[in-house]
């Protein structure tokens, strides 16, 4: 895991989960499927005589490794994460239940998802394509060893071509090894893109900031902060439906539920977010209008939604180290000055990190209301 073929960087591990919990304390909910190659490869392994089945086991175990690794990083870093694993292996990790990934991601904790898909023959880019696609995410990130997709190895051709921009088909016709094909198709059939990034140069957090509310481009996190009522309560959009993106103008709304339908269109109607939804069964399209200055000054106020979000996230951290602190100070675990000089380290953590969204809000506002 890291830089090295065989066992683990540590200092790439650490910079790695620095990033992440950059990224959580933006409010962004954070899926993270590892794999274990670094350790034991269950396809190479069986090229050398080993049953298939078995090696492939044998790397779905070493994931958990990788898993448990990283969770002790990212809560150095104060991220509260849940490894979740398609084998059950109850004594060190929870076994892979949808909604209680979900529900772990609603709290605020970076969910990470171990031992592939709990068969053999499947990949862990084909795992890290079906969890995206339950977990229902706005983008794919794949970190690898290079900056980007090239037309061959870059380390072994110095001719070797960086695209900036490929298609679901140009991926699978070209051959280009970026990720196996199984996984590409079930990106390209729920709209997921696929972005592929250098675990070494680049920060997760910064291709975080390109996504999201942006002007020219549609994005399924513009329907985020609605709320169906149905079921005798309030639940959020993506509980009840599938939001993914059509093209540069369309999103399609898949409601899981049918005879709840027209609830979640008035839900959209009622956002005030100026979209015109229309119902085909179970399936809800939108076409995104053209930015007026009264669809931008809603973008605007949908982003100050989800920046509002940020922080309160920001502030339930502070609030759950907080107590973790009193607690280690009313058993007599840490002294009066630690326990003061914890307290400010914190909070000032915390106003930092609100000053961060605020300077970025300001920006994304400006761009919204210029562009």
């Amino acid at each position: 895991m890291g830089s090295q073929s065989f066992g683990h960087d540590m200092g790439i591990i650490s910079q790695l989960c620095k990033d992440i919990a950059d990224v959580n304390r933006l409010g962004v909910q954070v899926c993270i499927v590892v794999g274990g190659g670094n350790i034991f490869r269950g396809a190479s392994a069986s090229l050398s005589g080993r049953e298939r089945a078995s090696s492939d086991y044998i790397g779905m175990l070493a994931t958990i490794i990788n898993a448990l690794i990283l969770q002790n990083f990212l809560e150095k870093n104060l991220v509260a994460s849940r490894v979740l694993s398609a084998i059950p292996m109850a004594t060190v990790c929870e076994p892979y239940i949808r909604r209680k990934a979900i529900r772990h991601l609603e709290k605020g904790r970076a969910v990470i998802f171990a031992a592939g898909t709990g068969n053999p023959f499947f990949t862990t880019d084909t795992a890290a394509a079906l969890r995206a696609v339950e977990m229902n995410c706005d983008v794919i990130l794949k970190g690898t060893q290079v900056n980007g997709v090239y037309s061959a190895d870059p380390k072994k051709n110095e001719d070797a071509v960086m695209y900036d921009r490929l298609s679901y088909t140009d991926l699978l016709t070209r051959d280009l090894k970026v990720m196996d094909a199984s996984a590409i198709s079930l990106a390209r059939e729920n709209s997921i893109p696929i972005i592929v990034f250098s675990l070494k140069g680049e920060k997760i957090v910064n291709i975080i900031k390109g996504q999201g509310v942006r002007t020219g481009r549609t994005s399924a996190s513009l329907l985020d902060g609605i709320v169906v009522n149905i079921y005798g309560g309030h639940q959020k959009l993506n509980q009840v439906a599938g939001v993914s993106v059509i093209d540069n103008k369309t999103l399609s709304i898949k409601v899981w539920d049918i005879n709840v339908v027209g609830e979640v269109k008035n839900a959209i109607l009622n956002a005030n977010l100026n979209l015109n939804p229309v119902v085909e069964g179970n399936t809800i399209r939108i076409a995104l209008p053209d930015l007026t200055q009264e669809t931008r000054e809603k973008l605007v106020k949908l982003l100050h939604q989800f920046s509002e979000n940020a922080r309160i996230a920001i502030r339930n951290i502070r609030r759950d180290v907080m107590e973790e602190i009193e607690k280690m100070k009313g058993n007599k675990e840490i002294s009066e000055d630690d326990f003061h000089g914890a307290k400010k380290e914190i909070q000032n953590i915390t106003d930092d990190n609100i000053k961060k969204i605020d300077g970025e809000l300001s920006i994304k506002e400006k761009d919204i209301l210029n562009h």
